[in-house]
């Protein structure tokens, strides 16, 4: 098989096939118990993989499903974290170089969650999530280190939730839009079971179109140029969005420049645009409308002050806001620890706008971080993020350079989707809850998974002969990544 083409991505063997790297057949005296483990692991990756595609779909909404305090996101957390002892790989992941950065922010986060549980309660715990959740990266990584053909899984993994995402996406836009008060809601939830947000909306969008160009060579060629754009125009009326959507669809041109599958959408998006133009069609969803002239405001906010008074006026509530966080931490008396996580924010700082005070953290991921954990987790947040994202480059490039194209399509994929997700969290409360901060660490993870992988398995997506995988729960482990 050669997979030395433009469009490699998808062509390695079919994990409903015998593949070609069976790490059964390279350890025929592995023991019952461990191979009960294995299996246990890929049926938790399985539901995992359902349940990030009711976030990208329910929201909100699907954050609720459970019983309170105990909802899905949680529920998936503990099973995950039995999973990971249960393959006994837990050593070998916390021993991976390129976990310190999270080790330590993760301790600084609890160093500044544990002063405030007696005051605060579960609304410390609630707001601690924000690093708590960072435990979902060792269980997908763990995953991935402890059996690496789940890799493979998780590519095709991706190729079905991107079908289900672009056609679903539409109907539950449709049902959210007109019929959201008639929706019922779970015992201990105050939200229907359905919510979008247009704004986290565009950053799956994103990522599914880093995927159609970066590793979508056998997906239908109409499904993503149909269903992009459309799903694109209905969620599009926000700067988070905005910005998501053409940061990752930027970054993709840049590494594959005027890729095929790229120019198909665009040339959509472009018609469709000058469609709205023409016909100066104006679709109006509550205080948001959806027309030519609406997004081009929508764009001039992002760099400049905009003429409508709606967008100005949240942009300057904002910028209002981070200004009085950076005062009273870089240049104030919360400088080391910050306010702490528990404190509701929007109301202690004086910009509380909702009457339950449901609002409680600024509508920035990163300025969350320096005004609850002060400067020196705010410094890690940023170490955690930047080296990621530095090994995820450097792989990609060290992936193209040896023509592994499936690797580096894997590692586009992953370092587009993290970007969108880096640049709506500036915008928008996403990160702080489960919708947002369940999928950052689960692409967090699965790039450490992958970069570890492709060190020490190179063949795992581009075969070569007599190459046997072992999981490392069968063999020696390698030395720290």
């Amino acid at each position: 098989m050669n997979l030395m083409t433009r469009d490699a991505g998808m062509s390695f063997p079919p994990i409903s096939a015998p593949p070609v790297l069976d790490y059964r057949a390279a350890t025929p005296r592995a023991s019952s118990r461990l191979w009960r483990a294995l299996r246990l692991g890929d049926r938790y990756l399985a539901v995992l993989c359902l349940a990030l595609l009711g976030y990208a779909l329910g929201g909100r909404g699907f954050a609720y499903w459970g019983y309170n305090p105990l909802f899905i996101g949680e529920l998936m957390l503990v099973i995950g974290a039995f999973v990971l002892l249960r393959i006994g790989v837990l050593v070998h992941v916390l021993n991976l170089r390129a976990m310190l950065p999270l080790i330590l922010f993760m301790c600084w986060g609890a160093a500044c969650t544990i002063p405030h549980l007696q005051r605060y309660g579960r609304d410390a715990i609630r707001d601690a999530v924000v690093w708590g959740y960072g435990t979902y990266a060792f269980i997908v990584a763990g995953l991935l280190i402890a059996s690496p053909l789940r890799l493979q899984k998780i590519v095709i993994y991706y190729r079905k939730f991107a079908y289900a995402f672009l056609i679903l996406a539409p109907f539950f836009w449709f049902v959210c839009t007109f019929f959201e008060e008639q929706l019922p809601t779970f015992p201990g939830g105050h939200v229907p079971i359905i919510q979008m947000k247009g704004g986290d909306m565009c950053v799956h969008l994103a990522g599914v179109f880093s995927y159609v160009v970066a590793l979508g060579a056998g997906m239908n060629p109409w499904i993503a140029p149909l269903f992009v754009p459309l799903n694109l125009g209905l969620n599009l009326h926000g700067r988070a969005g905005m910005v998501s959507f053409c940061l990752a669809a930027l970054v993709s041109m840049l590494l594959r420049p005027f890729h095929p599958r790229a120019m198909r959408i665009f040339f959509v998006i472009a018609l469709g645009l000058f469609l709205l133009w023409a016909s100066d069609l104006r679709i109006e969803k509550g205080a948001r409308e959806l027309s030519f002239r609406q997004l081009i405001e929508g764009f001039q906010s992002i760099v400049a002050d905009s003429d409508d008074e709606a967008l100005h006026g949240s942009k300057e509530w904002r910028m209002k806001w981070w200004t009085d966080i950076v005062n009273y931490t870089v240049f104030g008396d919360y400088f080391w620890m910050g306010k702490g996580f528990g404190i509701n924010l929007a109301s202690d700082d004086g910009y509380q706008t909702s009457e339950d005070e449901s609002l409680r953290s600024p509508h920035n991921g990163h300025m969350t971080m320096l005004a609850r954990a002060g400067v020196p987790g705010f410094v890690l947040w940023g170490f955690v993020q930047g080296t990621w994202g530095i090994l995820i480059v450097r792989n990609y490039f060290r992936a193209r350079k040896r023509r592994h194209l499936n690797w580096s399509g894997v590692f586009m994929f992953l370092g587009c989707y993290w970007a969108a997700f880096m640049a709506n969290t500036t915008f928008d409360v996403f990160i702080e809850g489960p919708m947002g901060g369940i999928w950052l660490w689960c692409i967090y993870g699965a790039g450490i998974g992958a970069i570890y992988l492709y060190r020490r398995y190179p063949d795992l997506l581009t075969p070569m002969p007599n190459r046997a995988v072992q999981p490392v729960g069968y063999a020696p482990s390698a030395g720290p990544a």
